[in-house]
């Protein structure tokens, strides 16, 4: 059997291929991080601060209280949803005072 020669475009496709695959080997890219602040970023960041502070914060602080009060009452209630069935309990059956 006689050995086949690669095509002409098969021979330029493996010389690209090996083309790039240098580049990429000889590719020295760097990335560079330059940390400044965006002009006029602090006064953004302060009036959104000052708009926290005195807007929602005042409402999470109402809210707080207000959940604050509605536990203290679920609280109380079950005590003496807890005391009504204690009390029960020592009470003498009321169908049984009417069998007699």
């Amino acid at each position: 059997m006689a050995s086949r020669e690669p095509s002409t475009d098969v021979k330029l496709l493996y010389r690209g291929i090996a083309k790039v695959g240098k580049l990429i080997a000889e590719n020295r890219s760097s990335v560079e991080v330059i940390n400044q602040p965006v002009p006029g970023m602090d006064k953004v960041l302060s009036s959104l601060a000052d708009t926290i502070e005195h807007s929602f914060m005042p409402l999470v602080r109402h809210m707080d209280k207000k959940l604050e009060i509605d536990i203290g009452v679920h609280n109380k209630l079950e005590e003496l949803a807890n005391d009504m069935r204690r009390l029960r309990t020592q009470l003498p059956d009321p169908s049984a005072n009417q069998r007699r």
